[in-house]
């Protein structure tokens, strides 16, 4: 699959917006969202979330649970239905207006240096569709590109999970929007899934926005473990074997689009001049090459 084009239109400092996503229900964090935003002198637009207690008939049959059982997983649970038709809520906010967004949950920290960074994003040169501003796992990555004397630009060579902070465009939220009419996975793996299998899976480092300590004791986090935990201690040995192997499957597939971006990186820039990719301007491969982020 080929990665997208970069955006052919710069995003500049008055298009960029912020969206964060919250339930109805949890006002204390909505307020401490706000208070954040006061803090940093930043305007932001507050998507509501779609509560996973009171899903439709319809937005339930958007998860595709047979497929599910087919990979021998647990079915997605309602609240982790909700979480993705709220993303997919403002990937539509962010197709329609035409603005690069920075796209927040509402259980983050957000760093003092965010302002400077979503500046620095919107301008010369256009930024890749998609960047992640936040994640929950160390990965291997490549330098991709500077944008600040702390702060780099750097190409995950796989996903590192997590849904609460990243930066999106209009055409990478259309593109979003098309692959997921019909979903199998959390968003976050899904996040995942989609960009690193095309070889653009961006990242800042170090992380600008991290989970607030309250982040922890996750309504969507907690039920998966007990599904988890549930479904191992019933399962046969026969069952457990397939699932497995079945999961071995789909990692192997990630280690091959991890190699299929270092070796296409590799070969294209590679101690010759250097060649934009994605938007930015990149640096021959050094021994920065397996740094990890985190």
């Amino acid at each position: 699959m080929r990665p997208l084009p970069s955006s052919g239109a710069t995003a500049r400092e008055g298009r960029v917006s912020i969206l964060y996503i919250n339930l109805e229900r949890s006002s204390d964090r909505r307020m401490a969202m706000n208070d954040q935003f006061r803090a940093l002198s930043l305007s932001a637009a507050r998507i509501e979330a779609i509560d996973g207690r009171e899903l439709s008939p319809d937005q339930v049959a958007r998860c595709d649970q047979d497929a599910r059982r087919r990979r021998r997983d647990t079915a997605l649970t309602s609240n982790e239905i909700g979480c993705f038709l709220s993303h997919r809520r403002a990937w539509e906010t962010i197709a329609r207006s035409g603005k690069s967004t920075l796209v927040l949950e509402d259980d983050v920290a957000l760093s003092d240096d965010l302002p400077d960074l979503l500046r620095r994003l919107s301008a010369d040169p256009p930024a890749p569709h998609f960047i992640r501003m936040g994640g929950n796992r160390r990965r291997r990555s490549l330098f991709a590109g500077e944008l600040s004397e702390r702060y780099e630009i750097r190409l995950l060579l796989s996903g590192c999970s997590g849904s609460h902070a990243y930066w999106l465009t209009p055409a990478g939220a259309r593109a979003l929007l098309a692959a997921s009419g019909r979903f199998v996975e959390a968003v976050d793996v899904f996040l995942d899934h989609y960009w690193n299998s095309r070889g653009i899976m961006y990242a800042v480092q170090p992380w600008p926005v991290e989970l607030r300590d309250d982040a922890s004791s996750s309504t969507i986090g907690d039920e998966r473990f007990r599904l988890e935990c549930s479904l191992r201690r019933s399962e046969t040995m026969v069952a457990g074997l397939m699932r497995w192997c079945l999961r071995q499957r789909r990692s192997l597939i990630r280690r091959w689009w991890s190699a299929k971006t270092c070796v296409a990186w590799s070969a294209k820039h590679g101690g010759r001049s250097l060649k934009p990719m994605g938007g930015l301007w990149l640096r021959p491969l050094s021994t920065r090459r397996w740094t990890r982020v985190g």
